[in-house]
């Protein structure tokens, strides 16, 4: 064995450094903020490091995690242009990546960082439940769902005129064949962009985001035919969720994270815990009955269209009752 420097990965096996921190230094609470750098490098690498290959190891996971690392190693929004379902998805899982990761990095600084102070500044947030991360991830997930439906609503009608003209165009070609065939290709286009203009300009403008809760996304929905449908009503508690998510966003982005009175009248049940002035404060059980509301009324948003499809029926779109089971694993 080397001596007179750091331990080693391929000096030193697991058991060995686990029984020199628990006999050496048995009365520290941190006991590897006593080794070098490189000592704890080892450690790590001990306790870790698994007998396959990188690739072996990438094989061996599931389809959903291969999915997940590869989002990680490279963002799949910088390889396409604008898709607004699946911008929604990857913000969300962005979103969740950077909180999981920062989570499990202040978990491995609290039991192993040789800096004392490194280790307590940690211990703190996790014992406080990470309200800030909590925060940053929901802010970035709300703004998802608001881009989400504020570009859903005018893509969905694109897509309906087009059906439209396409539909009024072979209805014409079968009424008047004659005049239909005299057109060639370059006159055909030409009539075709201009009735498609004509036709997209005569459709009612669409309604802002604005108010709370989900009619803040309703309203600009039902002027494409996709609100919410009358047997599948949003439920009370989900839309109370949005609507306290809606007014929390605000004060933690307007406000300095204290409620005003403004949030407590967007949504009075805020009441319930905070008062005027209060600093917010959000836990992760907070963090997850948020998510879940997100995640479950976007899904929903995402498949009113096809809900007339053939092949897709109401087993296929989420329960809206049991949107609270909606956060992901590690929420």
């Amino acid at each position: 064995m080397r001596t007179g420097g750091s331990l080693t990965a391929t000096a030193v096996r697991a058991p060995l450094v686990g029984s020199l921190l628990d006999n050496a230094m048995p009365a520290m609470r941190h006991p590897a903020q006593a080794l070098s750098s490189g000592a704890v490098r080892a450690y790590r690498f001990c306790m870790s490091a698994p007998a396959n290959k990188p690739e072996d190891r990438y094989d061996a996971l599931g389809e959903t995690a291969r999915r997940e690392l590869d989002k990680a190693r490279k963002d799949p929004r910088l390889e396409r242009d604008r898709a607004v379902v699946a911008d929604f998805w990857d913000a969300m899982d962005e979103a969740e990546r950077v909180r999981k990761l920062a989570i499990r990095g202040a978990e491995a600084i609290r039991e192993s960082d040789p800096i004392w102070a490194m280790a307590e500044l940690a211990a703190g947030d996790i014992e406080n439940d990470f309200p800030g991360l909590n925060a940053q991830g929901l802010i970035g997930m709300n703004s998802a769902l608001d881009s989400m439906v504020d570009e859903f609503a005018p893509a969905m009608r694109e897509i309906l005129v087009k059906a439209l003209v396409e539909q009024a165009f072979k209805k014409a070609a079968e009424q008047v064949p004659d005049a239909a065939a005299d057109l060639d290709d370059e006159k055909r286009g030409a009539l075709h962009e201009a009735f498609l203009k004509t036709v997209a300009d005569l459709q009612p403008k669409l309604d802002r985001l604005l108010g709370s809760g989900a009619e803040r996304y309703e309203k600009r929905l039902r002027g494409v035919g996709l609100g919410t449908a009358e047997d599948r009503p949003i439920p009370a508690d989900l839309d109370k969720a949005l609507t306290e998510l809606g007014a929390i966003r605000d004060v933690l982005i307007h406000s300095a994270s204290r409620i005003d009175t403004k949030a407590l009248e967007q949504a009075p049940s805020l009441a319930e815990r905070y008062r005027d002035g209060q600093l917010v404060r959000l836990t992760r059980e907070d963090y997850r009955r948020y998510t879940a509301a997100i995640r479950c009324y976007g899904q929903d948003v995402a498949m009113r269209p096809m809900r007339s499809w053939p092949n897709v029926t109401d087993d296929d779109l989420p329960d809206l009752t049991a949107w609270r089971n909606w956060y992901v694993l590690g929420a």
